[in-house]
């Protein structure tokens, strides 16, 4: 199975509203290692939860003083820089754990590539998360459900490429 938005959606729709910032982070960190989780090359699915330990930790960091009072545009940067901190810290532990059939060894794993050029997707992130506010009376669902829409497709689509010959491009799902 592909990582699935419905499993960011859930993890994010999990994190209880007014709680600590530090407890939200760590919410935003427990939904994204979840729906990593579920990444895979060739069916290969290796990300656990200890592979995964030092990217949680790594977006974690990237998401602290997300409370403080800030624009749109500077709360959809720290987002995205901390899914980007997340991808290539568990990225870097992805190249080792997904080796395939000797001898494809994999070479380095790449970001997708909407977090290769980040702007369009924090200028989006951005006018949802203006939009979210405006809206009165929004639910948490709807307003998730936003931002997850904007998140999943941006995230997904990193590449793993083997050593074959000729070299063979992967995506990780």
């Amino acid at each position: 199975m592909a990582m699935n938005a419905t499993t960011l959606l859930n993890g994010l729709k999990a994190i209880t509203p007014g709680i600590s910032e530090a407890d939200a982070i760590t919410g935003w960190g427990i939904a994204y290692r979840n729906y990593m989780k579920e990444s895979e090359v060739l069916t290969i699915k290796p990300l656990s939860d200890s592979v995964l330990a030092s990217a949680k930790s790594a977006m974690e960091t990237a998401l602290v003083g997300i409370s403080s009072p800030k624009t749109a545009l500077a709360a959809a940067t720290m987002i995205v820089t901390a899914i980007t901190a997340f991808w290539t810290t568990a990225l870097a532990a992805g190249a080792t754990v997904w080796v395939t059939t000797p001898p494809l060894t994999p070479l380095p794993v790449v970001l997708p590539t909407a977090l290769l050029t980040p702007t369009p997707v924090i200028n989006s992130l951005a006018a949802v998360l203006i939009a979210n506010a405006a809206t009165p009376g929004i639910t948490k669902d709807a307003a998730y459900t936003a931002i997850v829409g904007i998140l999943h497709p941006a995230g997904a689509g990193g590449t793993l490429t083997q050593s074959s010959v000729p070299p063979v491009v992967q995506p990780v799902m």
